[in-house]
């Protein structure tokens, strides 16, 4: 085997333990975490359908949409599309912690062990596996992070200039993605900032471009909010606006305050305890020269947990999953964890040690009891979008809850949906019910199919499909939908 093909060893084992964690994930299913993966699937197929600047015109960041979107206009708008882009985001994100991990000098085959860790944390494995942008935006912060560590002896030669400006890169993204990266982002643009200031020449230029870079897209995003929404943090009113009518009442703020600790610490135990193991290592004898590498890093962190604490007392925090926010926090520790060990243990002894200080919470981490179902499992609602890919015509929906949007994403076509209620709490309530609102739009527009709770009766219409608490609705015999189910009726009579 030649020395190149060597070298790839490491990487190719990677990839396989992230595909056999996506594997793994998605055979004990179900597919989705929540309806926003099914919603998030929806803006990427319009945007696929009909190109936009802002895909969905919400408090959501652009990038994601354009990532899925692109790939849906070059193989087709459907679900499976999407999730196998979010496969090709795991490996990549799985390659940034990977590289991360090299950055801080530790070994291909110790680095490749990190980032399979975080790969196969609980949380990071149930959320590479959904097409959301966590996972991908946690490991494009872990990498910017990790990018600003100076380890001793490195950087004196300033290499380490354009690790920086990759890592800048990487922020770039993850703040068009998910707003927990701008905190992280306002952290690597002070540190490469100040960091400027003490060089010259081409690295002084790098590093300001690394600046530049960081900080670049929440800048753009708040012009963004001054010239099309008239105000630049739109995002946080639309997002305080929609909490306060989803959930009432705001927590105490003593419990807005514990929240997101609380949090770090329930959805990964072992994860959190092994970072703060960490944490106090740095201050014993042996660990003090590594404290000022890892100042920078430890520091975007802090930044992160207070401002997403901050968001929380305020009532803009994130409504749905608050762990997923400390998703970045999780995949650095086995990082930063090894490279300590690494440090430390000289001898066969110490290394025995070592080991065992490492493994225990790993353990703690994956023998945790978590709740593994979905927040909605929508096989059902999936089914039938599945069923209407190959009709046409416009379909009348009324689902009782988010599911229209897992029938809209399953259905390859969403614009073709006209939806009774969306469910949303901030809306008014309506003078008649959604089923009546639903006959009304149905006998007005004479749309060829519907999708209705389970036992509601429409005239002229006959159910093609259902499910347990959905059913299909087609109508008139012309309907070649219709005149199959119509068919299959008659043939069973028969017998």
């Amino acid at each position: 085997m030649s020395v190149q093909a060597r070298a790839l060893l490491p990487l190719i084992a990677l990839a396989l333990v992230q595909i056999g964690i996506v594997a793994v994930v998605r055979a004990v299913g179900p597919l989705a975490i929540s309806d926003d993966d099914y919603a998030r699937v929806v803006i990427a197929q319009n945007l696929a359908l009909e190109p936009k600047l802002d895909p969905s015109g919400t408090s959501w960041l652009p990038f994601p949409f354009y990532v899925t979107g692109a790939a849906m206009a070059l193989l087709g708008t459907t679900l499976e599309v999407a999730r196998a882009t979010q496969v090709v985001l795991a490996l990549v994100s799985a390659g940034l912690l990977y590289f991360g991990s090299r950055r801080l000098g530790l070994s291909p085959w110790l680095a490749t062990l990190a980032a399979a860790i975080a790969a196969a944390l609980p949380s990071a494995a149930r959320l590479s596996a959904a097409t959301v942008p966590e996972y991908p935006t946690a490991a494009c912060m872990a990498f910017a992070m990790l990018c600003l560590v100076r380890p001793p002896n490195v950087e004196s030669d300033g290499r380490g200039a354009p690790w920086l400006l990759l890592g800048a890169g990487s922020l770039f993204l993850a703040s068009a993605s998910r707003y927990d990266a701008w905190p992280v982002a306002g952290v690597f643009a002070g540190v490469t900032a100040c960091r400027a200031l003490f060089t010259t020449g081409h690295e002084r230029r790098t590093l300001l471009l690394s600046c530049a870079l960081a900080a670049a897209f929440p800048l753009l995003w708040l012009l963004h909010g001054i010239v099309w929404h008239d105000d630049a943090l739109f995002f946080v009113a639309r997002v305080t606006r929609y909490k306060a009518a989803l959930v009432g009442a705001a927590p105490s703020l003593a419990a807005a305050w514990l929240g997101y600790p609380l949090a770090a610490v329930r959805a990964e135990p072992g994860a959190a305890a092994l970072l703060l193991g960490s944490l106090l290592a740095l201050f014993t004898t042996r660990g003090r020269p590594a404290l000022r590498s890892l100042a920078p890093l430890f520091g975007a962190l802090a930044a992160l947990l207070f401002v997403l604490v901050l968001g929380d007392v305020r009532g803009g925090a994130p409504t749905h999953h608050p762990e997923r926010a400390l998703l970045s926090l999780w995949l650095v520790t086995p990082a930063i964890a090894l490279y300590l060990l690494a440090k430390q243990a000289t001898t066969v002894r110490q290394r025995v040690q070592a080991a065992i200080l490492f493994a225990a919470p790993l353990l703690l981490t994956f023998g945790a009891r978590r709740e593994t179902g979905a927040f909605a499992n929508r096989a059902e609602e999936e089914r039938l979008g599945h069923a209407l890919r190959d009709t046409s015509g416009s379909v009348v929906m009324h689902t009782p809850d988010y599911g229209y949007f897992a029938v809209q994403a399953a259905s390859s076509r969403p614009d073709r949906f006209l939806i009774v209620d969306r469910n949303d709490p901030r809306d008014a309530r309506q003078a008649i019910s959604a089923e009546d609102r639903a006959r009304l739009l149905l006998a007005e527009t004479r749309a060829p199919w519907a999708v209705l709770p389970l036992g509601i009766v429409v005239p002229g219409y006959r159910m093609v499909e259902h499910g347990e608490r959905l059913e299909l609705l087609g109508a008139g015999e012309s309907n070649i939908g219709y005149a199959l189910w119509e068919a299959e009726e008659s043939g069973e009579a028969s017998k």
